[in-house]
């Protein structure tokens, strides 16, 4: 396997694995959404629930956009992708712990998740600029077709 081959390999799996993760929280956020509504919680627990519904929805097309980038700047997308999960898992998840379980011992991940995405999306605007930025090719006369 060649070394563009591998970064093709890996950039496939890695959108796959981003649909994978919007598809679950995807899922997830109807489920939460649905508990905080018609649940008989605590109104803290049902406005966590709530929040932790709004917040993985939100961020479910910020890892469309890292698909959408992983084939034009891969390690870039990559890391974006991964600080969108981890604020899901640190922010959302935990935020669904502390409503459904009233567990507030990771309590102090929420605003560190709260920082990755705010990392993630910093940094899918870094690679807007740079690709705003970045001249396109030109084609040059032998790369045009002739016409038949």
């Amino acid at each position: 396997m060649t070394i563009n081959q591998y970064a093709i390999s890996m950039n496939s799996r890695l959108s796959a694995f981003f649909i994978f993760i919007s598809g679950l929280f995807g899922l997830a956020a109807v489920a939460v959404g649905a508990i905080a509504s018609h649940a008989a919680l605590e109104p803290e627990a049902i406005k966590r629930l709530a929040t932790a519904s709004q917040f993985l929805f939100f961020h479910i097309p910020g890892f469309m956009i890292c698909i959408w980038l992983s084939s034009l700047q891969p390690r870039l997308a990559a890391l974006a992708g991964i600080l969108f999960l981890a604020g899901q898992i640190m922010f959302s998840v935990n935020l669904i712990l502390m409503g459904l379980t009233d567990v507030v011992f990771f309590s102090a991940l929420t605003p560190v998740g709260g920082v990755c995405y705010m990392l993630g999306w910093a940094m899918v605007g870094t690679l807007g600029r740079r690709l705003f930025l970045t001249p396109a090719k030109a084609t040059s006369r032998t790369e045009k077709t002739s016409r038949p």
